[in-house]
């Protein structure tokens, strides 16, 4: 009795576990991205109302970062899940300085703006970083598996988002967190300079 009570918990909970895996991977994940691509295209949105209104210049280093970075993060927002952030950070805290100089770049280029238009770029910024951590928590396999139904995960989503933004500029944010940006900014930058080789390329052709 005892081995047969046993045997059908383990194929339930195997029978639980494979299920939970082929609706997180191949209809809820999806679905996240979608949303996190779409909460940063809004963000995008803000930037260039922010950028039409004259507050901030489009040629700025500031509007150029910024929606350089938040085109990286669209960019990769389906190869984006806790592991592959951690090891990122992780890499770009070891390398070269000329690609992980993002906070002192960004200072430089913030301070050109006037005062106003600096809230609202950080605000932005911040945003971007509520709505990263956000999608780390929310497509996390492990936390999906154990803090089942997805409500429960959204709460502690929600929760994070608020905490994170009240750390940011705590040293465990600037040590994982900030190095992102770079990642982000680097992926921006070279799809932006791969579209321009071929949009010069079809006028070469045309």
């Amino acid at each position: 009795m005892r081995e047969d009570i046993f045997v059908g918990t383990m194929f339930w909970g195997t029978f639980y576990v494979v299920g939970v895996w082929v609706l997180f991977h191949w209809c809820y994940r999806d679905y996240r991205v979608d949303v996190f691509r779409q909460k940063l295209f809004n963000l995008r949105g803000e930037l260039f109302s922010l950028a039409a209104s004259g507050k901030v210049d489009f040629d700025s280093p500031a509007y150029g970062m910024t929606r350089m970075t938040l085109n990286g993060f669209v960019r990769f927002a389906h190869r984006f899940s806790v592991t592959p952030a951690l090891m990122m950070s992780w890499r770009m805290r070891r390398a070269p300085k000329e690609w992980s100089q993002f906070e002192v770049k960004w200072d430089q280029a913030v301070a050109e703006c006037s005062a106003e238009a600096q809230e609202e770029i950080r605000s932005i910024r911040r945003r971007m970083h509520e709505v990263v951590v956000e999608q780390l928590i929310v497509t996390s396999f492990v936390l999906w598996v154990l803090i089942v139904p997805v409500f429960a995960v959204t709460v502690a989503a929600w929760c994070f988002r608020r905490l994170a933004a009240s750390v940011e500029e705590s040293a465990i944010w600037r040590f994982w967190v900030y190095p992102l940006d770079d990642a982000a900014l680097n992926v921006g930058e070279l799809n932006a300079f791969r579209g321009a080789r071929v949009t010069g390329s079809h006028a070469i052709v045309g």
